[in-house]
């Protein structure tokens, strides 16, 4: 029996003793009440309000009701722990070895759902590291994340293609050479410039106040384009640094990623 279903069959008959014992002729609605998969998983597994639902005709508050409930499947042995809260919604906690378990029941019971599945080609894409940023975790996440669902689509009919480019061509790139180049160009005329107007000022005499200026301004001009080209050098060499640093650590993800399948495949032999 699927989580839903058992975990709806267990606390409703729960409720089912309690008007039994109460003597309630009313017969208690099983779908008046919810079992939903919270938002946040502090709130638990699942959260079901039916304390609030069945409260009223046992005589019972609402909280009063969900700690009972509490208490009493707490004694399940897939139940890691409950939380009363609110007004009284009621918290579910479910063990480990109870999701392990479902999955055991779903496979079971995999041709008994009937899905009606269109099938249909289908090209996967993940992980496709850039280039131009360092590599990390989420990369390899990607991987797995990606692998994973290829392969459940694959298990109901479709046709996946899997790819995984290098990111190492398109705009992106493009812009990157571009900007680099017109770095280093600006990186090797800035001091020529400034020195063909450090030249013609010297060779003039300069006399006036205007001239001085000039020369004030060539000489500005000709820190500047020294200061210039020297950020432009280091700026150029600080990013076939980064290229060739995410280079190796690409390779390196690969490199595991490839073990990990090879482990992988060794104990589903097993």
């Amino acid at each position: 029996m699927f989580y839903y279903d058992l975990l709806k069959k267990e606390l409703f008959d729960y409720i089912n003793s309690e008007y039994s014992k109460k003597n309630i002729k009313e017969v208690p609605n099983k779908s008046s009440f919810n079992i939903e998969i919270p938002t946040n998983k502090k709130f638990g597994d699942v959260s079901t309000n039916i304390a609030m639902v069945f409260a009223k005709k046992m005589g019972l508050s609402p909280r009063d009701l969900a700690f009972k409930l509490s208490k009493c499947m707490n004694k399940k042995n897939f139940i890691e722990k409950l939380e009363v809260v609110g007004p009284g919604f009621l918290n579910i906690f479910f063990k480990k070895s109870f999701w392990q378990d479902q999955l055991k029941v779903y496979f079971k019971n995999f041709n008994s759902f009937n899905y009606k599945i269109v099938k249909k080609n289908i090209c996967l894409e993940f992980v496709s590291a850039n280039p131009t940023g360092l590599m990390h975790i989420g990369h390899a996440r990607g991987a797995v994340l990606g692998d994973t669902i290829a392969s459940v689509l694959e298990e109901v009919g479709h046709k996946v293609t899997k790819e995984y480019n290098i990111n190492d061509a398109g705009e992106q790139i493009k812009k990157l050479k571009k900007t680099v180049k017109y770095w280093v160009w600006l990186g090797r005329l800035a001091p020529l410039t400034a020195l063909v107007m450090l030249l013609i000022a010297t060779t003039f005499e300069m006399t006036t106040f205007t001239s001085w200026v000039v020369l004030g301004i060539c000489i500005l001009f000709a820190i500047t384009a020294f200061t210039w080209w020297w950020w432009v050098m280091f700026a150029v060499k600080d990013i076939f640094n980064l290229l060739q640093d995410a280079n190796k650590r690409f390779a390196e993800v690969i490199k595991e990623l490839k073990q990990i399948k090879k482990d992988y495949s060794k104990r589903k032999d097993q």
